[in-house]
């Protein structure tokens, strides 16, 4: 199989990635995670640094609660994709369930950068935050949450409820 995807031109072995990250995706939407990661152990092989096969494989990981795999998966993503705010984002969850608040916190920061003011970003950033035992810098994140989000939708109601669960410290 191998000597077959070697002599595959560029646009069939795009196509061959396509099919591949089509099926992956059908097998992850029924939580079928053995045949998803099969699926994009092909896709990789043909394809070792394709964007949405490697946050797809992170998924499954994830999915999973295999959290470092994860994590080394959203790595790679970022290795060839830097400014990729999905996998950054992905990245960040990953290291909450590894408990590496500090770690999680770049990563927001990071997409923060990219997409300023973002509100779902903000609100999470502001949740890792008072993780990390920094109420009053979680306060101000679901303050520019809200703000950033206007009155109505879900991220403003989120962040109001926040700040009404965690007042200032000193009341």
């Amino acid at each position: 199989m191998a000597e077959a995807q070697e002599s595959l031109g560029p646009e069939e072995t795009a196509r061959r990635v396509e099919a591949l990250l089509a099926q992956a995706r059908w097998h992850l939407e029924r939580g079928e995670w053995p045949l998803a990661r099969q699926r994009l152990s092909e896709l990789l092989a043909a394809a070792p640094h394709d964007a949405p096969g490697l946050k797809a494989l992170a998924e499954v990981e994830y999915q999973t609660g295999k959290y470092g795999e994860a994590l080394r998966a959203y790595h790679d993503v970022l290795r060839w994709h830097p400014e990729d705010t999905e996998a950054l984002h992905g990245r960040a969850l990953a290291e909450v369930a590894l408990g590496d608040y500090p770690g999680a916190a770049s990563s927001l920061r990071q997409i923060l950068k990219l997409k300023p003011g973002d509100p779902e970003t903000q609100l999470y950033l502001g949740d890792v935050l008072l993780m990390m035992g920094q109420r009053g810098e979680a306060r101000e994140a679901w303050l520019r949450a809200g703000q950033a989000a206007g009155p109505d939708g879900d991220v403003a109601s989120k962040a109001t409820r926040r700040l009404e669960l965690y007042p200032p410290s000193n009341q």
